[in-house]
Parts: structure tokens; sequence; C-alpha cells
């Protein structure tokens, strides 16, 4: 559905339904968590053999923790893992939880159960990929806008390097990318308050497009969702893929259309 804009938080705008164009987001007038009750934040980091880029991430992940006024805890799911993932996140000082179910949507779940061991009250979730890089603020940013009220948020993501692509892919990908303005769900930068997590039923269990599903079961919750391109996450055009029909495939689609 388009959406036409009826409030304006930050950089973001905050959406009613309506038939003109723009950048989409939905939103609900009350919020399950309530502005300014946020005293915790939890990180997940679903990571399948991830041992290459999985320090980068948790190292800006630290660098971010740093810039909050509450506790964080970051998460990481080894999920199937054959290489030292597990190993590099004890010794990054993450919480580790292990499956072997090869399941990025079960991987996630399994993260954010976690972090819920104490409870839902007060506390804010969020998600990024082991390939991927936060912002220093990225936190500042969850933050913020869980004050200002909102359920859910979703940002974007940036690629850092194409080497692995032909020259033609960074600029067809940035078309396709500005297209789709408003409408972009990544699980590497997507918040959400754990009460409206618990009420949506959680992530649910596929290879892939589980953040999507996420966000359409917080809409049929008319949960207060936000869209926001203000901080976006870095995130690796690898060719390898450790999502089936995950960013890898979509680039890789792209690249057909060359």
């Amino acid at each position: 559905m388009v959406m036409a804009p009826a409030m304006v938080m930050g950089n973001a705008t905050v959406m009613a339904p309506a038939t003109a164009q723009g950048p989409a987001t939905v939103m609900a007038p009350a919020t399950v968590m309530g502005p300014g009750a946020v005293t915790r934040i939890a990180v997940v980091v679903p990571a399948h053999d991830e041992e290459t880029l999985l320090r980068a991430c948790l190292d800006a992940l630290a660098v971010a923790a740093a810039a909050v006024p509450v506790p964080v805890e970051i998460v990481v799911v080894a999920d199937a893992c054959t290489d030292r993932t597990e190993a590099i996140a004890a010794e990054a000082g993450a919480e580790v939880v292990t499956l072997a179910a090869r399941n990025v949507g079960r991987a996630r779940n399994a993260g954010m159960a976690h972090a819920l061991r104490h409870g839902p009250e007060t506390l804010w979730l969020a998600t990024t990929d082991a390939d991927s890089r936060v912002r220093p603020d990225w936190l500042v940013w969850h933050l913020n806008h869980a004050q200002a009220g909102a359920d859910l948020i979703a940002g974007t993501v940036r690629v850092d390097d194409w080497t692995c692509w032909p020259a033609g892919l960074p600029e067809h990908y940035e078309e396709h990318y500005r297209r789709a303005a408003g409408a972009h769900v990544h699980g590497a930068n997507l918040g959400i308050a754990a009460a409206t997590y618990v009420a949506t039923g959680g992530f649910p269990t596929l290879t892939h497009d589980e953040d999507q599903v996420l966000l359409r079961r917080a809409r049929a919750l008319q949960a207060r969702i936000v869209m926001d391109p203000a901080c976006p996450v870095h995130t690796s055009a690898r060719r390898l893929a450790r999502a089936p029909l995950g960013f890898a495939a979509h680039l890789a689609l792209l690249e057909v259309g060359l």
C-alpha cells in the first residue's frame, strides 16, 4: 500500500494510508511500550560460518552500544557453524546461542527468545547481520525512535564493496533501490519493542523474508511503524549467500538484467 505523510519524526516520516506516492511507513495511534520507557536494549545477530566478517560487525556494535545511556546486550546466534564464529563471538563478549537449524528466521527468533529471558518490559530489540556494520549512532537512532513512541523501525542498507560484481551493477542496484524508497525492510537494520515482538509471535521460521513477515504481523496489530533511511547499515555484497533468496540472490537477479 502506498502511504501519505501524517507526521515527521526527525528524518523519518510516519505515514497514513493514501494514494499519493512517497516513502512508505505504517502507523497506529497507540504504542505498546510507551514513550521514554526503554531501559535496556538487546541486539541479535544471526551468523552462519561468519568468522571472516563477524569481528567487524561486533566491533561496530560495541561502539554503538557505548553511545547510549542504557545497558546493551549483544546476542550472536551461531547457526550450523563449522568455523570459529562461536569463538569469535564469545571473545568479543557477546552472548552466544547455538543452533543447527540453518534457518535465518529461526536463528533470529532464537536470539530474540534469549534476549527476552528476563521479560519484555522496557526492552527494545534490534537486529543486524553478521556481514554488516552499523554506524556509531545506530543505537542512539533506535533509542530516539523508541522513546518517541515507535513500536517498530525499519532502516536501509548500503553496499560498501562491489568488487565481485560487474561495473554496471552498483548504478543498476541504486536505481531499483530508489524506486522502492520507503518500502525497504532489512533484517540487517530493524528494531522492535519487545512487547510488540511478543505480540506478533516473533520471526517466522523461514530461510528468507522473515523480516517482511514480521513487519506484516506488526502491521496487523496496528503497531506504530516508522521507516527511516537516516541511519543506513553498511552490508557486504558477497556472491556467496548465507540465506537462499536473500540479498546476494537479489543482486544476482539484477545482474541478469544488465
